[in-house]
């Protein structure tokens, strides 16, 4: 349904494609943008808060699940007990399979919590097994409890021209309905960048223009870019920096001061002098973060070696250290456009209990650590300005 969004000037292949959700016997359809929502839909507690439509608290997870088939009834069950420990509003999933898929919907707390898009509306398996998928909280949505977060929803897929690997943005688009008729949406959008460099810089490029505008056309609230970038070097962000996005993890972690720990092999950015606003910073209102930042002694940091969200986790023998060095950084990131960092954390930090691995009939329970994945999951609380 492709003509039913509108063109931005460069080609962006759009495609309109239906959230799912469980209705009584089976995973359906939902007929149009927003669906209906059973009243035993879990409640967060910012369901409670007051504020309407764009207005209200967001909570936004990244994670690139792995899509390795080892232990991945264990690792799955082990990612769904940390979103309901995490109780995010938006789910982000990178390399999602259909194995995935099928134990969300066989979960009782999945189906009763969440609608979400399905892999095989985005992904093709021609040139890959695994893809993207957006989750959203039932209660967020039309018809959910709780005051003032009655959006509607819908999603669709902008592909990427030249990918090998089958890669795309998978958009989420939050209305707030009817009460507020002339509110711009916000965006959501997930990627798993291609592994090139010049891939990646061409796919962020139509990123961008894709979140700068509506499925109609019009302005929007608030734009998120979020998922594993591939990134090989920080001054990849710069194209976003420059449209407006600021870097969540960065800015919500470290404020406008930065005082990120010193890190070793800290590589120098280049600074490309167009630094980008966080507007009404839980720190600074008048924060601004740009590519390249230093410590207060003069070293260069690199922000993909703090915090790591990757080469630090997975499956290993016990006793394992992690990953050589040179492969262990943040490749997860959420870059934020309008909206106001309050919070931030990670997920899937502890690895699986061996208790739960050997009540599974894991054999190797004693002698293995288990990660629910060899990512870690990046969570956000934001709001948008204005």
């Amino acid at each position: 349904m492709e003509d039913q969004i509108q063109r931005i000037p460069t080609p962006l292949y759009h495609y309109d494609r239906p959230l799912l959700s469980f209705r009584p016997g089976a995973w359906q359809e939902h007929p149009g943008p927003t669906p209906s929502v059973s009243s035993s839909a879990s409640a967060s507690k910012r369901d409670k808060e007051t504020g309407s439509g764009v207005n209200t608290p967001l909570r936004v997870l990244t994670w690139n699940i792995w899509f390795d088939t080892r232990y991945k009834a264990e690792r799955t069950h082990a990612f769904i007990r940390a979103v309901r420990a995490a109780d995010p509003d938006v789910c982000c999933l990178q390399e999602t399979t259909t194995a995935f898929e099928a134990i969300l919907r066989a979960d009782a707390y999945w189906r009763a919590t969440w609608v979400m898009t399905a892999l095989a509306d985005q992904t093709d398996f021609t040139k890959s097994h695994y893809g993207t998928m957006i989750c959203v909280k039932k209660s967020l949505m039309k018809g959910g409890r709780g005051k003032g977060r009655g959006f509607s929803a819908q999603s669709y897929i902008v592909a990427f021209p030249g990918t090998q690997t089958g890669r795309c943005l998978t958009v989420l688009e939050l209305s707030p309905g009817s009460k507020l008729p002339n509110t711009p949406p916000i965006l959501i959008g997930t990627v798993h960048l291609d592994y090139t460099p010049q891939l990646r810089a061409s796919h962020i490029a139509i990123a961008i223009r894709a979140l700068s505008m509506s499925s109609a056309g019009g302005p929007v609230a608030a734009s998120i870019l979020c998922g594993d970038t591939n990134f090989t070097d920080y001054s990849e962000t710069a194209p976003l920096v420059q449209a407006g996005f600021v870097d969540a993890w960065v800015v919500g972690r470290y404020g406008p001061n930065l005082n990120a720990p010193n890190v070793s092999k800290a590589s120098v950015i280049t600074d490309t002098g167009a630094p980008a606003t966080a507007p009404g910073s839980a720190r600074n209102a008048n924060a601004t973060l740009s590519v390249g930042d230093t410590h207060p002694d003069g070293t260069a940091v690199d922000w993909l070696l703090v915090d790591p969200t990757f080469g630090e986790t997975g499956v290993r023998k016990r006793g394992e250290g992690s990953r050589e060095s040179e492969v262990v950084r943040r490749l997860d990131l959420i870059m934020c456009r309008g909206l106001r960092i309050d919070a931030c954390k990670l997920a899937g930090e502890d690895p699986i209990p061996q208790k739960a691995l050997r009540a599974s009939g894991v054999k190797e329970g004693d002698d293995i650590v288990v990660w629910p994945s060899d990512h870690k999951g990046v969570c956000v609380d934001v709001k948008v300005v204005g």
